[in-house]
């Protein structure tokens, strides 16, 4: 029931994640749907510890060496973000 009552609320909710920049480390915040949290969503479904999969994907991103996130596929960012899991 509390699911359901908060379903608009959460829907509003975004995730940040760790983005190192010129040697400083600040947070990005990617749009709500977006591939990163949907990964994020995935990988804390299967048992990992939000920080743990925020760091898991932060390493991805970097390993890829993607300036726009925003066309890297969920699927991949899930694959290979166990692989850094693991």
């Amino acid at each position: 029931r509390l699911c359901v009552e908060l379903k608009e609320k959460m829907g509003s909710l975004s995730v940040a994640l760790p983005v190192v920049a010129g040697g400083s480390e600040k947070m990005v915040v990617p749009p709500a749907g977006s591939a990163f949290s949907d990964a994020l969503s995935a990988l804390t479904n299967l048992g990992y510890s939000d920080p743990v999969a925020r760091e898991a994907l932060a390493q991805v991103k970097q390993q890829l060496q993607e300036g726009d996130v925003t066309d890297i596929s969920v699927e991949l960012l899930i694959r290979e973000g166990l692989k850094v899991l693991a």
